[in-house]
Order: C-alpha cells, then structure tokens, then sequence
C-alpha cells in the first residue's frame, strides 16, 4: 500500500530546475552510481545519511554538462537519485531534501524523452509518481509502459495492482494485476499478502483473503502484518476467535510492540473471549507502543464506555482526538457518552456533523448515531423511519460492526422499550440474517418476559438479554 509517511511535494518534475548530461563513459556511469549507492547503501544514521547524500550529490554534478552523452547515463543518474530518495525515507534528511524525489522523476523522464528502452526505468518512474509525487495518473502510465518492455516481469504488475487498490480506487482491476503478478513470480509473498487485503477489505470475499494470507506465511512465516491479517478474517468474518487469537499471538510474539495485533488481540478479548482485564492491558500495551496513533485510545474508551465508567471513555476518547482531531470513531465515541451519561441530544448532532465531515463514507455508523440522537430526543416517527432503514442497509460485510456495537444498540432498544416502540422495533429485524438472531432471541424472550432459564442457550443471545435488562 502507498507510504503515507512520505511528504507532499509542491511542484512537478516538469518545474524543477535540474538538467543532466555528461561526457562521460557508460563505465564511468556505472562507477559513479556504484558508489554513490554503496555509499548510501553504509549510512545507519541520519548523520551518515547527510554525509553520504553529499557526497553523491557532488559526484553527480562534477560530472554534469549542458548536453547528455546518452539515454543510458541519464538513466543512471536517474538510478542513483531515487536510489537517495529511496533510501532516505522515513530519514529526517529527506524532509529536509524534498526535491529529490522532483530530481529523480526528471532524470527518468529525460531518459525516456531520448528513448531509453529500459523497463526498470518507467517501473522506477511509476513508483516515484505512485509513492512519492501523488500523481497516480502519471503512475499508471509509466507502469503500463513498462510492462510492454518487460512482459515477463512482475514489478509493473504489482506497482498498478497497488496504485488501483489504493491511490484510484479501483480495487476490482487490482484483482488481476496482483494474480498476473503470482503468475509471473509465485515465490513472492507481496502479492499474495496485498490480494489478502484486497478480498478481506475491499471484495469481502473471506475465504479468498484466507488462502491468501496462508500462501505469505508459507513463503514469509515471520510476517507479523499478514498474521494481523489472518486473524481479522477469523475474527470478523469467519467467527473463529481461537484462531484469530492464535494469529494475533504469533504477530505479538514475531514483533512484542506492533500496536495494531495489541489492539486487535484486545477488541478479541472484549468482544469475543469475555477478558475485560486482558482487554484493556493489550489496549494500554499498545497506547505505549505507539503513543500518537488514536486507534488503541479509542478501543479503551469503548471499553470504559461498555462499563458505563463514562469519565474515563472521554478522557480515552480525547486522547484519542488529541491524536487526531478528525478521527471519526473518537467522535462517535464521544457522542455516544454524551447520550448514554448526560441525553445530551444537541452535543451529540454536533459531534455526528464532525464524524460526518470527516469520514462520510463510514455511514452505517454515522446514521446510527443520527439516529441515536432522535431515539433520545424522542422524536420517535423519525427514530422509527431511520431504525427500519439502517436495519434494512446494514450490509453482509458489516455484520461484525452489530456485535462489536451490541451494548449501543442494546441501549437503543431499552429506551424504544421505555417508550412502549420495542414490538415496532423489533418487527423489522431480519432473523435469517446470523447477526441479528441473537438480537431477535433475546427480544422475544424479553418482552414475552421469559425467564431467564428459558432463554436459547445461545451465549450471544444470552448476552443481548442481560444488556436489555441492564440499568
């Protein structure tokens, strides 16, 4: 997926003052570039880096003149800047040096202009426009160049799969890319991981994301990321949280800090394993391995707010919001502890417009706090309306967002019950649907005021009863 770590650079190769040629020899070409590379290639600090970057840059331009000698030594130079740029991310210098990546796609694209034939080339010039010039257009061009000089080889192949699953938003022409890619090289485990991915995030075709991500840990075994992967899909689609936590537990045990299998390994433990404790100790565990990111904040909020200890959620959730002021679950967070401890409708209609703005396309969760708010402002034909839309709309990959919001929902329903509307409420929901039985279970048995021995020994149903009776 692209590096958004990478910074935005303000002008285009076009715009940059930089130009290249040389009299000098192919062999003295590939010298320079050697050991401007090699250089580079030894720094482990970012000291070194500055030194190192220095030092190529003045081996480059000693040799510079007005007209180059041929497409192959612009190509080189071409090489040895995005061998800088590359090199040099995620490095202080390189926020420092942004026209690198500028000088690097010029050289390439002087390169090409005298006809240069070489597919690394245009796949190099893809990736800077991809990764690091945000013009995926200009990406997608090069790419497809590239595979017309190179037909055989993979890299094109995956550079466009990843610029349509990210960048273009087009995720069903990555399908194939990715495949062509497997067809081409089946030793490398990107492509599998990135159709891993795809099919779980995107084409929510789970068992395809399954097989997948299996292939990576079968080439890779230490690959923490398709290990969180994996236990997503048992997690969230395939219902399978044993696995799932053993996913998780070989991520934390191949990396001891990766915040994200911490975080996924407490929502497991909340959600599916009844572990509050271990919940939120994997939740604080995370919170330490990566202090800035709101995503671990935002779990121990949901966590406090599920035991109605609504300080504690809101001082979560704006730790969350001091991470990320636009983070939209921290925002539903917040609203949802303004109803559930204060009824505060109007706080809550300001904080869905701020969740709103900032993730527009999370809208099943977004209406269901539009619609939380007019349950408790009692405005009940409109609550009734929206209630039979979002059930209706909840689509087939977002049944894991009903049990992972059941204790909201549940809260929901007690006031449509306290109003004498839970019979209305209950009528429209889908008991074919998995997700929604245990809701439909313990609604019947809830309001024929069924004993509580009498319930489905269904434990998701037995859940939802005793969140309908809580106070």
């Amino acid at each position: 997926m692209p590096d958004d770590s990478q910074p935005a650079f303000q002008s285009s190769p076009a715009e940059a003052d930089f130009s290249i040629g040389a009299d000098w020899t192919d062999d003295e070409t590939t010298a320079l570039t050697f050991l401007g590379t090699c250089t580079l290639h030894g720094a482990r600090s970012p000291a070194l880096v500055g030194v190192a970057l220095s030092a190529h840059q003045q081996l480059l331009r000693a040799t510079m003149s007005a007209r180059p000698k041929s497409p192959a030594q612009i190509a080189a130079a071409g090489e040895a800047w995005f061998s800088i740029g590359w090199m040099l991310r995620g490095q202080e210098t390189l926020a420092q040096q942004p026209d690198l990546a500028i000088m690097a796609a010029s050289a390439y694209e002087h390169a090409l202009a005298l006809n240069c034939r070489k597919a690394e080339c245009c796949d190099n010039l893809g990736n800077l426009y991809h990764r690091h010039l945000r013009e995926p257009q200009r990406a997608e061009e090069c790419y497809r160049r590239a595979m017309e000089l190179r037909p055989q080889s993979s890299c094109p192949h995956i550079g466009l799969a990843d610029l349509y699953q990210g960048p273009l938003d087009q995720p069903e022409r990555a399908e194939p890319h990715y495949l062509r890619a497997i067809e081409l090289d089946a030793t490398y485990w990107y492509p599998h991981r990135q159709l891993g991915y795809l099919y779980q995030r995107q084409l929510h075709r789970y068992a395809a994301a399954e097989k997948h991500y299996r292939r990576v840990l079968e080439l890779s075994p230490s690959n923490a990321q398709s290990h969180v992967g994996l236990g997503q899909v048992y997690h969230y689609h395939l219902q399978q949280p044993t696995l799932a936590e053993g996913c998780y537990l070989a991520a934390i045990t191949l990396q001891p800090h990766d915040a994200c299998a911490l975080r996924m390994l407490g929502l497991l433990c909340k959600d599916y394993l009844q572990q509050p404790l271990r919940a939120e100790e994997c939740y604080r565990k995370a919170i330490a391995a990566d202090p800035a990111n709101p995503r671990p904040h935002t779990a121990l909020g949901y966590l406090r707010e599920s035991q109605g200890r609504w300080a504690e959620a809101a001082a979560a959730y704006q730790q969350s919001l001091a991470c990320d002021d636009a983070y939209a679950p921290a925002l539903r967070g917040l609203a949802w502890v303004a109803l559930l401890s204060r009824g505060a409708v109007e706080e809550t209609r300001r904080l869905y417009d701020r969740a709103h703005a900032a993730e527009p396309k999370a809208g099943t969760l977004n209406v269901f706090v539009y619609l939380a708010a007019e349950v408790w402002a009692a405005n009940w034909p409109v609550a009734q309306y929206l209630w039979n839309e979002w059930v209706k709309g909840l689509q087939a990959h977002e049944d894991w967002m009903l049990w992972q919001n059941r204790e909201r929902v549940c809260a929901l329903l007690r006031q449509a019950h306290a109003a004498g509307l839970l019979p209305a409420f209950a009528a429209v929901l889908p008991s074919d649907r998995p997700c929604w039985r245990p809701f439909v279970q313990a609604v019947d048995a809830f309001t024929t005021h069924r004993a509580e021995g009498a319930l489905p020994s269904e434990p998701q149903a037995g859940a939802i009863f005793d969140l309908l009776h809580k106070h």
